[in-house]
């Protein structure tokens, strides 16, 4: 097999490593990314560089792997995915396309590579698991993933204590400044590894960019925030819901802790699904993921009415030696 360096401008190139992509995600829990949402998604920009690998056999691409480098947050960090087509696996071909991606994340002076596997829950584990623990990787934290079946007929959940609700699909600019402190404190604030993410850089500039991100990739973000009797924000949550496909995704949502206690989880989630009410018709599922260990988030979601169907281990390696 040769591994090859995928040019996303070209399209060919891009069209036949997406493919193989797509039909490596199979699972309704793991739906694959559309194909200008990927290629967006993995388009250098000023927050993280990538590198975007093929894996040939007589011209034809079997598998494929990336590694992203965070430029301005995180920068010991690599994050990193390989795929083989199904038909083709068991051939020592993923094998090699990680061993390819270690070594750019090497050469980029990353210490610890992360990566995900997913498995459904009637499963004792995934491939992908199995795989990464043969090939050095650990489990960092341990997260359920779990779905919304649509049409769905969440609780009531009121607004109290006097919080109020802003929704949006494009940031208010009076709003855009703080909102970017929520964004930047998520990975601080959530349920973590031993090895620990630091917060990610987050500025109003940030916020543009991820929303004209968003545009190119042909999502829709639906975000409902919690505003405080004193006027500033308290949290967000944000519903994101791609133009294919049926799945729409709860991604953040985030209470500031001097905020907890008043039920801004739930309501901030309910009104989010009424919000998104539009975007969300011919949708089947709306799916989430949660740290296991998140119990009070694990909660607001089965309130909602979701349900586990899958889970997803974070995994790291060290990269030294």
């Amino acid at each position: 097999m040769q591994i090859r360096r995928v040019d996303l401008a070209d399209d060919e190139q891009y069209a036949a490593f997406h493919a193989v992509y797509a039909r490596s995600h199979a699972e309704p829990f793991d739906e694959p990314w559309g194909f200008a949402e990927k290629r967006t998604n993995l388009t250098s920009d000023p927050y993280a560089e990538h590198v975007v690998l093929a894996g040939v056999v007589d011209d034809e691409v079997v598998g494929g792997a990336w590694v992203s480098f965070p430029q301005q947050d995180n920068r010991t960090l690599a994050y990193l995915h390989v795929f083989v087509d199904p038909e083709r696996r068991r051939a020592g071909l993923g094998s090699a396309l990680l061993r390819a991606v270690e070594e750019r994340a090497r050469a980029e002076g990353r210490v610890n590579a992360f990566a995900e596997a997913s498995w459904s829950v009637h499963d004792e584990a995934g491939a992908g698991s199995v795989f990464a623990a043969l090939h050095g990787y650990r489990v960092d934290l341990l997260d359920a993933i779990r779905e919304l079946r649509l049409p769905a007929a969440p609780p009531q959940a009121p607004w109290r204590d006097g919080y109020t609700a802003v929704a949006w699909r494009h940031c208010p600019e009076e709003w855009v400044d703080q909102y970017a402190v929520l964004r930047a404190l998520i990975l601080a604030e959530a349920p973590s590894g031993d090895v620990g993410i630091g917060p990610e850089h987050f500025d109003a500039a940030r916020v543009r960019h991820e929303e004209a991100r968003w545009l190119e990739q042909g999502r829709v973000g639906q975000t409902v925030a919690a505003v405080a009797p004193d006027g500033t924000l308290a949290g967000h949550t944000q519903l994101v819901v791609p133009d294919h496909g049926e799945t729409a995704y709860q991604w953040d949502t985030l209470v500031l802790p001097a905020h907890r206690g008043h039920g801004l989880g739930l309501a901030m989630k309910v009104a989010a699904l009424h919000e998104a009410a539009d975007l969300l018709q011919g949708r089947t599922r709306v799916t989430t993921w949660n740290a296991a260990s998140n119990t009070p988030m694990i909660a607001v979601n089965e309130a909602i009415g979701y349900r586990q169907v899958a889970w997803a281990a974070e995994l790291v390696k060290g990269l030294g030696g």
